[in-house]
């Protein structure tokens, strides 16, 4: 059974995504639609990028991502489909590719339209259908679009390290208030080495990095690397973005080595 994701700016309060869903339920017979999120802020292609890329990954090879974040008008900002990490992905070309993506897609092409229908404001029906349509067919690529190897290119802010320095930001925080950094654990080893450490984030320091959210007492901050190898910062029993003032964006580093 095809697998189709949906990553939105939606809500779930208007008809749009009713609308979306039950179009594919009309144009398929045994699809699986799986709701991602549609509670992205209006127009932010880079939280829908870091939401899907760390999400994607825990989905069947050849699995569908639809994104459709700031995508109202596809004249300026084209849609694209690209194949990466064995994933299919449908989006504007507004430089979400270059946030979701580490490294080229494997194949990247610009779908062919739906003649048939003019041109409107949302861009499901006329260009991310005949794509869905064509793939889950297995029809061949030239038929789906004209294959491309450019893409609309945007600069993140990366974690990075260097010297005995990391520093990252705090990229997401969920319901709970715990705060997501974007700096992975990978980073963390390979700057640090081994060494003592002291974790900065907004005037708030942490020396240790536990395991579980149970290790220290409710109200206390705990830092730790979660599920996706992400340093998190939490409260234990609390919210650490309300408590400690923290938002999306505050800066996080960690310096390496003995204290001054």
């Amino acid at each position: 059974m095809p697998i189709i994701t949906l990553t939105s700016d939606l809500g779930t309060q208007d008809f749009y995504l009713a609308a979306i869903k039950g179009t594919l339920l009309s144009n398929f017979n045994d699809i699986n639609i799986i709701d991602i999120t549609h509670q992205i802020p209006s127009f932010d292609i880079f939280k829908a990028a870091e939401t899907l890329r760390h999400s994607f990954k825990f989905f069947p090879k050849g699995s569908i991502h639809c994104v459709l974040v700031n995508n109202q008008s596809h004249l300026k900002a084209p849609i694209l489909l690209g194949k990466y990490q064995g994933h299919y992905f449908l989006g504007p070309d507004n430089g979400l590719f270059s946030f979701l993506f580490d490294e080229a897609p494997e194949v990247l092409l610009t779908p062919h339209e739906n003649k048939t229908i003019t041109k409107r404001t949302f861009p499901f029906m006329d260009v991310y259908l005949p794509a869905l349509l064509a793939l889950i067919n297995e029809k061949p690529t030239e038929s789906i679009g004209e294959i491309t190897t450019e893409f609309v290119e945007k600069s993140p802010f990366r974690s990075f390290g260097n010297a005995n320095i990391a520093n990252g930001y705090i990229w997401h925080i969920d319901k709970f208030g715990n705060c997501l950094s974007n700096i992975n654990k990978e980073l963390f080893d390979s700057v640090g080495k081994g060494q003592a450490f002291l974790i900065d984030i907004k005037g708030h320091e942490a020396e240790t990095i536990i395991a579980h959210y149970d290790e220290k007492q409710s109200g206390q901050m705990i830092v730790f690397f979660n599920y996706l190898g992400l340093l998190e910062v939490a409260i234990s029993n609390g919210s650490a973005a309300q408590l400690l003032g923290l938002n999306r964006n505050d800066r996080v580093t960690i310096r390496f080595g003995k204290k001054d």
